[in-house]
């Protein structure tokens, strides 16, 4: 009786075991870590996006033709720690996916910015429970950035580093229901 118990448990513990062999540890960031590392801490909005040629960061475990580099240039609306001019466009090296990759299991966050308006479906919850669900046109991104000095004068990228650049930029919004 106990050997059927036994081998189902065994087979669901190597399945568990299994499943998260190939994961990636990947660092949680907090606010006051993001801020204490970065050289500037601004609230941005994409202007222009174009692709560029950047030697290959260190810590990408695939082969350099599975990578884009990009330089998007941003509006600076509020700067909230270093110093940038806020009339003058911030520049930002960042990776994306090539069209060339394989498959990657466990890859990289990546952002690729948004220079278009796009379109967002939202949905508020009220105090009463009520949902309502807005959809939001022309609505352009923008985001709390957390950055360090590129090696390029005048170029910035992600605090956390390129491979995870994600981490360090998070996406703010302002719905309200009329």
């Amino acid at each position: 009786m106990k050997k059927p118990f036994i081998s189902i448990t065994m087979a669901i513990i190597t399945l568990l075991c299994s499943a998260t062999l190939h994961a990636r540890l990947i660092r949680n960031w907090t606010h006051s870590e993001l801020a204490e590392a970065s050289h500037t801490i601004a609230i941005i909005e994409a202007i222009s996006t174009e692709k560029t040629v950047a030697p290959l960061p260190e810590g990408f475990p695939e082969a350099a033709d599975n990578y884009q580099a990009w330089i998007t240039t941003f509006k600076v609306h509020v700067c909230l720690k270093g110093e940038l001019d806020s009339t003058k466009p911030l520049k930002i090296l960042h990776w994306t996916y090539s069209n060339k990759k394989n498959i990657i299991v466990n890859g990289a966050s990546f952002l690729h910015f948004t220079i278009e308006p796009v379109k967002r479906d939202v949905t508020l919850t009220y105090d009463s429970g009520e949902q309502r669900t807005h959809t939001a046109y022309n609505y352009h991104p923008v985001w709390l950035a957390y950055l360090i000095k590129s090696r390029e004068e005048g170029i910035f990228e992600s605090t956390t580093g390129q491979y995870d650049s994600a981490m360090a930029f998070k996406e703010l919004s302002d719905f309200t229901m009329h």
